[in-house]
């Protein structure tokens, strides 16, 4: 894991606790306590246009030269951002940013518990950083005159400085939500509101530019297209560059499933714990709601022993996991939830070497995950079954709904 420093975790702050697993771009990721997902320190901001960057940033042609000389690496539980896919399967190749990609992205919810549940933000220091962005031939028939606008140039994805959507990885889902433009204008692809909107689909890190978030535009839903990349960063970036305010509204139910979810993950490590495995090991998380579980690493002398009363364990996690909560939110008070940002009742955030760490009912793990602030709000947890292979064990869980 790379520390940063706390001066640019309060800045950007992404960590996660455990490794994604990504079966492709932009699906579901699950998460590995060993390794965590972070920004390197940068010293200067820099205000550079990049027009005809691609957005992963990649050269082909040294790409091309390395693979000669090097073989092909073996798999492995490194950790990889859950990226989504090129919207409209346009390739790579095709898509270009303009902006600034030195400004990063400051994640609201890493620093206080409260942008949890908080599902829509405005403010006039939030804005537009860059814009990736990709030309398309008009569709003849659209009833647009192909000889007079041969091309438009579509929204693939918008960064920001600040945002409070989650983005996909950690074992965790992207956050869902829409994004208003906050200027007038009189144009196509204008809402009721009167500002451009934009229906995001996928939140993901940037490949290229650590810290950097990408919010992915659905194109079906978001209809806005310019004549020309002036009119784009005109309207989008402002002819002073500094990028025009937005204000953000998120999908609550999905985000606040994702929390209680992810949450209800770290409490069976804590059940885990409290039962007597004391040799497993934190491996992988899938927080996603289609089937989310926890994944140990144990000594494998111990799993004969362990199957010999393999439902008497599942049984006892769950039931410590009933317990936890009931210990936790017993008391009327959470003197816990009174410093800022440190959460209530059962959970908590503090920031250790620059790293950002989550306590959850006295079992604290490097997290970057959304989560709720009181062990109370997960609900009753289920403990489905545990799936021994090799040296893992999978523990399959799910919550009550709320």
């Amino acid at each position: 894991m790379t520390a940063l420093s706390i001066q640019h975790l309060a800045k950007i702050g992404i960590v996660h606790e455990r490794t994604v697993e990504a079966a492709s771009a932009g699906t579901k990721g699950a998460s590995s306590s060993s390794e965590s997902s972070s920004s390197g320190d940068s010293n200067k901001k820099k205000n550079s246009k990049s027009e005809n960057k691609s957005i992963n940033g990649e050269d082909k042609n040294a790409k091309a030269s390395n693979a000669k000389a090097a073989p092909k690496p073996k798999a492995t539980s490194t950790p990889a951002v859950a990226v989504a896919a090129a919207p409209t399967g346009a390739p790579p190749s095709t898509i270009k940013t303009v902006g600034d990609l030195e400004t990063k992205t400051d994640l609201l919810y890493m620093h206080d518990f409260k942008w949890t549940e908080i599902g829509e933000y405005a403010d006039d220091h939030c804005h537009i950083t860059a814009v990736a962005y990709e030309e398309i031939d008009v569709d003849a028939s659209s009833g647009a005159d192909p000889s007079s606008t041969p091309k438009r140039i579509i929204i693939k994805s918008l960064a920001f400085n600040t945002s409070i959507m989650h983005p996909q990885g950690g074992g965790q889902p992207t956050d869902l939500g829409t994004v208003n433009v906050r200027k007038e204008i009189c144009d196509a692809g204008v809402g009721e509101s009167g500002k451009y909107r934009f229906e995001i689909n996928m939140v993901r890190h940037c490949k290229d530019n650590a810290g950097v978030v990408w919010h992915d535009v659905v194109q079906e839903k978001s209809p806005v297209s310019f004549a020309s990349l002036k009119e784009l960063e005109e309207a989008l970036l402002s002819p002073t560059g500094t990028g025009r305010p937005v204000s953000m509204t998120i999908d609550m139910k999905a985000r606040m499933l994702n929390a209680r979810l992810h949450t209800a993950g770290h409490l069976i490590d804590v059940a885990v714990s409290k039962v007597g495995l004391k040799s497993w090991r934190p491996a992988k998380g899938y927080h996603f709601p289609d089937g989310p579980y926890v994944e140990y690493i144990f000594p494998m002398e111990e799993k004969d022993e362990f199957n010999k009363d393999k439902d008497g364990w599942r049984q006892r996690i769950e039931d410590a996991c009933g317990e936890t909560i009931k210990m936790h939110t017993a008391g009327a008070t959470a003197p816990e939830a009174s410093a800022a940002g440190s959460g209530g009742r059962g959970v908590s955030i503090s920031v250790k070497a620059g790293v950002r760490h989550v306590e959850c009912c006295g079992v604290e793990t490097h997290c970057g995950g959304t989560h709720v602030d009181d062990v109370g709000k997960i609900g009753t947890i289920s403990v489905g079954k545990i799936e021994l292979k090799k040296d893992r064990a999978r523990v399959k869980y799910k919550i009550a709904p709320c």
